[in-house]
């Protein structure tokens, strides 16, 4: 007799590549500390995907994280992470809309699916793939929240250091369109 395990549930199903639509490229030219998108709708589109290719060019680790709609409060927000490097997992939880980290000089290559849960409240998932401190290959999975229904219309990517979003970081944001 054999047992099937499921390993995971996808947040929601696949969607087919003719209703992904890419909508803004950010190619970080200069260090900086944020990055807005704006003229989004999520009353007209399904969720936002962001692939992206980061950089922390401070000299410090670098936190990022992703507003919503103008509201940089971080006690309005919720995430939690599970992360694995080498032998050693951490798991931990803040009241802010943290997606990642990462130290300083590294590079991380991050995606970043947005969507409104059932009652309009938007939800991150994230996954990255990053060298920490100590040169080892990391993963880190993050789910975070907004504790608000709202329709999302901007974005906000922030570090919390000035070089954090360092030059040649590059974004890209996807619309999932409604089917």
């Amino acid at each position: 007799m054999s047992i099937k395990v499921s390993v995971g549930i996808p947040p929601f199903p696949p969607i087919p590549e003719q209703f992904l639509e890419c909508i803004d490229v950010a190619t970080v030219l200069a260090n900086c500390q944020d990055l807005d998108f704006t003229g989004l709708d999520s009353s007209v589109d399904v969720a936002y995907l962001m692939l992206a290719r980061m950089k922390n060019n401070a000299g410090v680790v670098a936190n990022y994280f992703v507003y919503v709609n103008g509201d940089y409060v971080d006690a309005n927000y919720r995430s939690e992470y599970v992360e694995g490097a080498g032998a050693v997992c951490t798991v931990s939880g803040t009241a802010t809309p943290n997606f990642a980290g990462l130290s300083a000089g590294r590079c991380m290559n991050t995606r970043l699916e947005i969507h409104p849960d059932v009652d309009n409240k938007p939800r991150f998932i994230t996954h990255s793939n990053r060298y920490n401190i100590a040169a080892e290959l990391s993963i880190l999975m993050r789910n975070a929240g907004y504790n608000t229904a709202v329709d999302i219309t901007t974005l906000r990517i922030h570090s919390d250091q000035a070089a954090g979003i360092g030059a040649g970081t590059k974004i890209f944001l996807y619309r999932y369109k409604s089917l």
